[in-house]
This record gives structure tokens, C-alpha cells and sequence, in this order.
């Protein structure tokens, strides 16, 4: 009785732990420019970007190339990006794997994201934790807009559909195990009582 509760506890805790790290989930930010010169100054565009949690493992130096962002919503003159019409660019983390730096537009290489004066279908979004923060578009006929004014905002990752079902789960099981253990216990009297009222063997 005793191993059969042992292992019931013991699935049902598996259960309940799956959903904590089993699979990678969406890491969303949201991200406002203030713009502070050429033609936008004074507007103010706003977005949200996601990656992937397993990138946050790589820490302690920058991670270059495309397509690091599992999402984004931006919107600039009216035109609006995805993570298929712009993208990194770069991304690093520090030693608690949180975000410290982001970079991506719509014109980004494998080491970097560029501007083209005069091109208002061009754009790029630096930030850093701590310094070095910048957005950039191009303003027709020649010129550029420009900011140092970006916040990126956390939002609560997105879990997974797999872990909003194993955690219920796993919790269901342990209930289950720790009603039929009272059951048992509180039994337990009744069936003394029953041992005690057998009738005699024939013979005795």
C-alpha cells in the first residue's frame, strides 16, 4: 500500500514540475520611441517584440544574426512590421539571463542594421540597458529621424499549452492521493472492528 501511494505522489509531482522548463516559451517586451528630431519629433511609435527563452541561456556575449525574434507588432507611417518583414540584428543577456541589448529593423545583415538617408521605408531600433540607445528612420527627400528616447518594457512570458495542462494535472493527482490516503486512514477502525465480529471456524 505504502509503494503503490509512494509512486501515485510521485507521478503526480512529476507532473506538476513538467510545466516549469520542459519547453521554451515566448519572452515578450513592448517598446515605445519618443522621436526628437527630423520629420516624426515629437511622435511617438510604440511596439512589442518576443524571443525565444532558450536564447537567454547564451550569456555573456552578444548573439548576431537574423531572425532571433519570434514576434513582433510595429507600426511606422502607417506601414506595419512582423517578425517576417524586420528583424535582429543582435540580442545579449546578462549572468540572471535577462535581457541588456536588442537590435533590429527592417534592414539588418548578418552583423548589423542600417539606414539609408531619405528612405521612410527603412528603420532600426537600438537599445541598451544601460547606455547606447537609438532608433533611426530615413525622412524623404534626404534627411533621418532620429531618438535616444527608448523604453523596453517586460511583459509575463506566454506558458505553453502543454504546460497549462500538466500542472492541473499533476495538482488533480496529488489531490486524488491525499483523499484516498484519509479514506484509507479513516477506515481503517471499521475494518479492525470487522476482523474482530468474524464467526468462529467450523470445528473450534
Amino acid at each position: 500500500m505504502l509503494r503503490n501511494r509512494t509512486a501515485t505522489l510521485g507521478i503526480g509531482l512529476l507532473l506538476a514540475a513538467a510545466c516549469l522548463g520542459a519547453r521554451a516559451v515566448p519572452v515578450p517586451y513592448d517598446f515605445r520611441i519618443a522621436w526628437q528630431s527630423g520629420a516624426l519629433a515629437g511622435s511617438v511609435s510604440e511596439g512589442s517584440f518576443a524571443f525565444d527563452s532558450s536564447l537567454s541561456a547564451s550569456t555573456g556575449f552578444v548573439l548576431w544574426g537574423p531572425g532571433m525574434l519570434s514576434s513582433l507588432d510595429f507600426t511606422l507611417r502607417g506601414v506595419r512590421y512582423d517578425a517576417t518583414s524586420a528583424n535582429t540584428g543582435a540580442i545579449s543577456f546578462d549572468a540572471q539571463r535577462r535581457l541588456v541589448s536588442i537590435v533590429f529593423g527592417n534592414r539588418c545583415e548578418s552583423v548589423s542594421c542600417s539606414v539609408t538617408s531619405g528612405r521612410e521605408d527603412e528603420w532600426w531600433f537600438n537599445w541598451h540597458a544601460a547606455a547606447g540607445r537609438q532608433a533611426v528612420t530615413g525622412d524623404a527627400p534626404d534627411g533621418l529621424s532620429s531618438s535616444l528616447d527608448l523604453t523596453v518594457t517586460p511583459r509575463a512570458p506566454v506558458p505553453e499549452p502543454a504546460g497549462w495542462l500538466l500542472g492541473p494535472l499533476g495538482l488533480a493527482v496529488l489531490a486524488w492521493a491525499r483523499s484516498r490516503h484519509r479514506g484509507h486512514a479513516a477506515d481503517a477502525p471499521q475494518r479492525l472492528l470487522r476482523r474482530r465480529r468474524r464467526p468462529p471456524l467450523p470445528g473450534v
